[in-house]
């Protein structure tokens, strides 16, 4: 497979992406990639990838039964980068994912941001794990992580989700995370917000981040 040029543009193919992610990520990936999903069950996407053959294949773990479908996709389609999403931190699981063919690693929550910078890597031959998932220290990766902190941290995608009107139930469905973590990091979003507003001078009233979107 001839490597993307300037003048040509790297395919991206995303699988299991959830359509809110898919949506995000097409607007951060802006004008250098051309970017499909793969609808259906899992069971046709092997022919599919053969067929559109992407230079880079985005693939969220949280739509597959096991780490061994990377490398059924490696079989079949050596030349395809493939990048991973989890939700995961989880040491052992990523290095499992990487022996399996993996290119890199995602983080769910961050994904968005992150596709560039990983299209990029995997293209030039360089692994690339995303920065919340390389820079744990060892007290992190031993106690349970705190997802709605990690969800807040990226609080610029969560932020676009609520104002095109996603709720609370949709967000978790697309991140795979429970409903009550999404609520929690939305409620600590609006209080974030509030801040700044409550600094103010009473002659210049702000607009509060709503939480109706909390359910």
């Amino acid at each position: 497979m001839p490597r993307p040029t300037r003048t040509t543009r790297a395919r991206l193919l995303l699988a299991g992406v959830h359509p809110l992610i898919l949506e995000d990520s097409r607007l951060q990936a802006g004008e250098g990639y051309e970017i499909e999903a793969l609808a259906g069950r899992m069971e046709t996407w092997l022919p599919d990838i053969q067929r559109r053959s992407p230079d880079v294949l985005v693939l969220d773990l949280l739509n597959v039964p096991s780490l061994s479908v990377i490398a059924r996709i490696k079989r079949s389609a050596p030349a395809c980068h493939i990048l991973v999403v989890t939700g995961l931190k989880n040491g052992a699981a990523n290095d499992m994912a990487l022996a399996a063919g993996a290119s890199g690693i995602l983080y769910r929550m961050t994904v968005s941001g992150e596709l560039q910078r990983a299209v990029a890597d995997a293209l030039s031959g360089r692994r690339y794990i995303s920065p919340v998932l390389g820079d744990l220290s060892t007290k992190e990766r031993a106690r349970p992580p705190d997802r709605s902190r990690d969800l807040l941290r990226n609080r610029r995608f969560l932020e676009r989700l609520l104002e095109k009107g996603c709720t609370a139930p949709h967000i978790a469905t697309a991140l795979g995370l429970p409903v009550e973590v999404v609520n929690r990091a939305i409620v600590n979003l609006g209080k974030r917000a509030s801040l700044p507003e409550r600094r103010r001078s009473r002659r210049s009233p702000g607009t509060r981040l709503s939480t109706t979107h909390v359910k």
